[in-house]
């Protein structure tokens, strides 16, 4: 079975719609679009590509699938994004990722 998924970008590196769905972000810098060699890592790991593909950090995902998902992301003093907590039906329900620096 052959998989493949399609973004389109903005101006701002961010992608704002793929695979039926749009999203929004904010204006912070997301740590996984630096990660050397991330996406080959994450290659298998399609359902992860959203979070690592974008410039800055997603707030929301609206689908046709479901309803809206809304992301809060966690900042530590330094303007560094710590935690994404969100629920998404299509993705395990509840989640909570952490990033450590």
């Amino acid at each position: 079975m052959e998989y493949s998924r399609e973004y389109s970008y903005d101006a701002n590196d961010n992608i704002i719609s793929g695979n039926g769905a749009t999203y929004t972000y904010d204006d912070q810098l997301n740590p996984l679009h630096f990660v050397p060699d991330l996406f080959a890592i994450m290659f298998e790991e399609q359902w992860i590509w959203e979070f690592v593909l974008s410039l800055h950090n997603s707030v929301s995902k609206t689908s046709s699938a479901g309803p809206v998902v809304r992301y809060q992301n966690l900042y530590n003093s330094s303007g560094q994004l710590v935690g994404k907590l969100f629920y998404d039906n299509g993705q395990s329900g509840s989640n909570d990722f952490s990033f450590t620096y």
